[in-house]
């Protein structure tokens, strides 16, 4: 703790008056030390750590594997210069040109396409309604804003099936062929 200590003042034996005996005080800080990892400790064990922000991806859940219809998949490629292409199904003929806007890009599509469903494909076999499945697709030289843009896409349209995929080969000559009709 603190220790007091008595040391006799004035080694001048000229001077006139007595001096009263100093006295020093020492403080132990080593109790203090102790006390800062306790409360240094206390807090790093029991302070929650945030929870990321990302989304969470999850495994497909093992059962019975569900029919897929046509009608029911959207194809979304993406190129190098962020524009989105998109088409129903297995008809890569029908490819359109989107963009990422909000307005009238993919996202409304992506909903356009989850509204359509119930009207076109009905139910599954077991009676749950069926659901937009998304294959998104990255062309070579798409950058990774691009493939994250698209997974918040997913996210804001509560899409919960959908899969990163590579494109086909019919689908890149059908997106080079829109590139140039676009150009043209």
């Amino acid at each position: 703790m603190a220790d007091i200590t008595e040391t006799q003042g004035g080694g001048n034996k000229r001077s006139l008056h007595i001096s009263q005996p100093r006295k020093q005080v020492r403080v132990d800080l080593t109790p203090m030390v102790d006390l800062a990892f306790l409360l240094i400790s206390f807090f790093m064990l029991s302070t929650v750590m945030g929870k990321p922000r990302a989304m969470e991806l999850n495994q497909p859940k093992s059962g019975e594997p569900m029919d897929v219809a046509d009608c029911q998949v959207l194809n979304i490629l993406i190129d190098k210069n962020d524009k989105v292409y998109s088409y129903d199904g297995l008809n890569v003929q029908d490819m359109q040109r989107t963009s990422f806007n909000g307005n009238d890009g993919i996202r409304q599509v992506i909903l356009s396409k989850a509204r359509n469903i119930k009207a076109e494909c009905g139910n599954y076999t077991s009676g749950k309604p069926r659901e937009i499945i998304c294959l998104i697709k990255l062309l070579p030289g798409a950058s990774y804003k691009s493939m994250v843009d698209i997974l918040d896409e997913m996210d804001i349209t509560s899409t919960k099936t959908y899969t990163l995929q590579d494109p086909l080969d019919e689908e890149i000559r059908q997106v080079v062929e829109k590139q140039l009709l676009a150009e043209n």
